[in-house]
């Protein structure tokens, strides 16, 4: 078995690119730290721990902005996106949450962010080492992910923190120390990306693949790329 992870964009998903109109767009203050989730409403995402943070999170960084952007593919992300807006609605986080179902320029939305978060129970029906988290490295954003594989395969340079699942109390505080400390964890994450995750090494793991399997089975038909 051959294992090749996916791959990013680095030179499109980078350090210097702009967030122009995204805090007009989502009505963020211009000095407030932003916290980014890009997960989703399913049953893979532990919401009931991500509110929970949000709110101890808020109790020390009353400035603090939490954009959730998710898509929707089913009735039960539905149902649970209305009842996390009603929450929002009614919290002490009101006004400090923005929930956005579709995103034009995901870019710009990773840009603005100062952490990047993922907490999940399970990684079942998405992509092996999700996209989100790979673009957010690129671009030297700090990552928060829950303890589980294949999550903590990103972990093994120190590019963020991973918690336990459903411990709000550890995602809240994995977040304030990625507000405090994450500069020095997104750069890691870049170099990591460029050593790893960038599609031209992607593309080279795959060409040397291919190659190896046709030469194994035409051997004489295979002739070296100059």
């Amino acid at each position: 078995v051959t294992s090749i992870p996916p791959g990013v964009d680095h030179r499109f998903f980078n350090p210097g690119a702009g967030c122009e109109g995204v805090n007009q767009m989502l009505d963020i203050p211009p000095d407030a730290p932003v916290v980014l989730y890009a997960g989703g409403f399913d049953k893979s995402a532990t919401i009931d721990a991500l509110l929970e943070a949000i709110l101890l999170c808020l109790g020390s960084r009353p400035a603090l902005r939490f954009v959730l952007a998710c898509r929707i593919r089913s009735r039960y992300e539905r149902a649970r996106q209305r009842q996390v807006m009603q929450w929002t609605r009614t919290s002490r986080a009101r006004g400090h949450v923005i929930v956005k179902e579709e995103v034009g320029d995901m870019r710009s939305l990773i840009a603005r962010a100062d952490v990047c978060i993922l907490p999940l129970y399970h990684t079942y029906g998405k992509l092996d080492l999700p996209l989100f988290l790979l673009e957010a490295m690129a671009m030297a954003k700090p990552i928060v992910t829950t303890d589980i594989a294949p999550l903590t395969e990103l972990l093994e340079e120190p590019i963020g923190v991973a918690v336990q699942r459903d411990n709000a109390e550890a995602l809240a505080q994995g977040i304030e120390q990625m507000l405090v400390n994450g500069r020095c964890y997104g750069m890691i994450g870049r170099r990591t990306v460029e050593k790893k995750y960038a599609m031209p090494k992607i593309a080279e793991q795959y060409e040397d693949l291919y190659s190896k399997l046709l030469y194994e089975k035409h051997p004489a038909s295979i002739r070296p790329v100059e």
